[in-house]
């Protein structure tokens, strides 16, 4: 069986004991919320999530980010 020929894309990786140990896919919703409280309860494992870029945003779809711009 052959392996995909196009990567998942990510959003961030876990980390143990400050070395990346693989990607990881964030949740659509409540990203950073996800993150805090993921790390919070598995840092005494020495377990971490860091985010790559930063995380979706619960924004409308209708939400016009040149607006912001202004």
């Amino acid at each position: 069986m052959s392996s995909p020929s196009k990567p998942h894309p990510y959003e961030a990786v876990v980390r143990h004991s400050g070395e990346v140990a693989g990607p990881i896919r964030l949740p659509e919703s409540d990203s950073q919320r996800f993150i805090e409280a993921f790390n919070r309860l598995y840092r005494s494992a020495g377990l971490s999530i860091t985010a790559v870029q930063p995380p979706a945003t619960t924004a409308s779809p209708n939400h016009d980010a040149t607006a912001d711009r202004h």
